[in-house]
């Protein structure tokens, strides 16, 4: 059988040795996974007839299939990548591809030299100190970048003082992500933003020395400039502090919120202006737009709502905010004339006390698919009103309940009851649970089998589990 095989793969190589060399290349082009890429050239079968692709190849042998990522359908270049063993097969392919990752202290040196000028890079960390850069001087390291086409810079705990007079350096540079990350002050970094190309920004618990960073009014009329003078498409804070609640402040809210090419907006963890002022309607290009834990009051709530009205937002985050009730009247009333498929009510004091405020959402046809309702006191008798309520809906098909306090009653309703809508629940996520026992959660997983649901629950919680945790998508998918 093994020998039927290979004459069949061999074959199938012969049969392609009519294409010149470069159309393989072309071929792989359209796949997107490692696997089709793996199962394409063990077709090819002769090294000549993979011609430019048997180094990537070779490559791929070396390594688990898990790690085939690293080199398909973007190529990651670490620390040891070039080693001695592999340099050859890397200086061979690295030509191939538009886009490359690189991590840390890898050498710009050898990139400059292997790298054709057109590629782009997304560069991910930086070194701490000389010691990495075989003792190279950091000033000296970074004079290597400017020729190389960086497009994105994603830091992760790391001190930026050094790097922060590098951007101007940067001409390609269009992403950039600093995740708490840490310099001595924010006022270079924000003077060179409004006047940079930058229009993907990302910037969470940025701290200025040991202490959480403080956006002054300057800092944030250069934000409203940056956002008012260029084409802007994703702006992500999370975890930023404001040095005072004026007229400033009230400016760059309108702006992120007003800003006509975003496509994406993310303000988490982050305080409002006391009054928080929303256009008449967003702007036609936002997508997304997430306000997560940061206490969305009713009157904000209210011109948000009625900002979604006609616009094209589709996913929506309000996590976290503590609604009076005429607030959540709005948004429902809203829901119905807007865009938005994916809604997160995440902790936002939804229970039994005050679930039958969600009536008008299912009485009404809206486009919402996915509903999120994680880390609110909904327990087995609000969940039982809430299946009762979801069966008059048609359009809701994804439930995200985990860190609830459902029980084994609460989640049988959530699957049973609405079975009976013309368009069944696809998933309900419970996340862990700790409230059932072994037998019902075998019991409510065989009941979600029957209805064809797919139920994402588990018994055993995290090791770090504190009684509090709510568990967030990645862990109820790996559930």
């Amino acid at each position: 059988m093994k020998r039927v095989k290979r004459e069949a793969g061999i074959s199938a190589g012969l049969s392609l040795q009519g294409l010149p060399p470069h159309a393989y290349l072309e071929i792989v082009r359209y796949f997107d996974d490692p696997p089709t890429v793996v199962a394409f050239l063990n077709v090819l079968a002769i090294p000549r007839v993979r011609g430019p692709l048997e180094p990537l190849w070779q490559l791929l042998r070396q390594e688990e299939p898990t790690s085939h990522v690293y080199f398909w359908p973007t190529l990651h270049l670490r620390p040891g990548s070039n080693s001695n063993d592999t340099v050859s097969l890397f200086e061979s392919i690295v030509g191939i591809y538009p886009h490359v990752i690189v991590r840390r202290n890898f050498d710009p040196a050898w990139l400059r030299q292997h790298l054709p000028a057109d590629t782009t890079i997304e560069w991910q960390g930086i070194p701490d100190s000389p010691d990495q850069i075989g003792g190279m001087q950091l000033t000296d390291w970074f004079a290597q970048w400017p020729p190389l086409r960086i497009q994105s810079l994603v830091m992760t705990y790391q001190n930026i003082d050094r790097l922060i007079p590098v951007l101007p350096t940067l001409p390609h540079l269009v992403k950039l992500t600093l995740d708490f990350s840490w310099c001595t002050s924010i006022g270079p970094l924000l003077a060179w933003l409004h006047v940079s190309n930058i229009l993907e920004l990302h910037l969470q618990a940025l701290n200025e020395r040991r202490n959480s960073a403080q956006y002054t009014p300057e800092m944030l009329q250069q934000f409203c400039h940056w956002l008012e003078t260029r084409p802007v498409r994703r702006l992500k804070l999370v975890s930023c502090q404001w040095e005072s609640d004026n007229n400033s402040t009230h400016e760059f809210f309108r702006a992120m919120l007003s800003c006509p090419t975003l496509e994406t907006l993310v303000i988490n963890e982050c305080r409002l202006p006391i009054q928080l002022v929303a256009p008449t309607q967003f702007p036609l290009k936002l997508r997304n737009l997430d306000m997560g834990d940061c206490s969305v009051q009713a009157q904000g709530l209210k011109d948000v709502s009625l900002a979604l009205v006609g616009s094209n937002v589709e996913t929506l985050g309000l996590r976290g905010c503590e609604y009076y009730n005429h607030g959540l009247m709005y948004l429902f009333a809203a829901i119905e004339h807007s865009k938005v498929t994916y809604l997160d009510l995440s902790k936002c004091n939804i229970g039994s006390h005050n679930i039958a405020h969600l009536t008008p959402f299912f009485d009404q046809e809206n486009c919402v698919e996915t509903l999120v309702l994680n880390g609110n006191p909904i327990d087995d008798i609000g969940a039982h009103q809430f299946a009762h309520a979801l069966r008059r809906n048609t359009c809701l098909r994804h439930l995200h309940v985990s860190g609830c306090e459902l029980g084994l009653d609460g989640i049988v309703s959530l699957l049973t009851i609405p079975s009976m809508r013309a368009r069944p629940l696809k998933s309900i996520r419970v996340g862990w649970t700790t409230s059932m026992s072994a037998d019902d959660v075998t019991l409510v997983k065989s009941i979600a089998q029957k209805m064809n649901v797919e139920l994402a629950i588990g018994l055993q919680p995290p090791p770090y589990f504190d009684g509090k945790y709510v568990p967030n998508e990645t862990d109820a998918a790996a559930i």
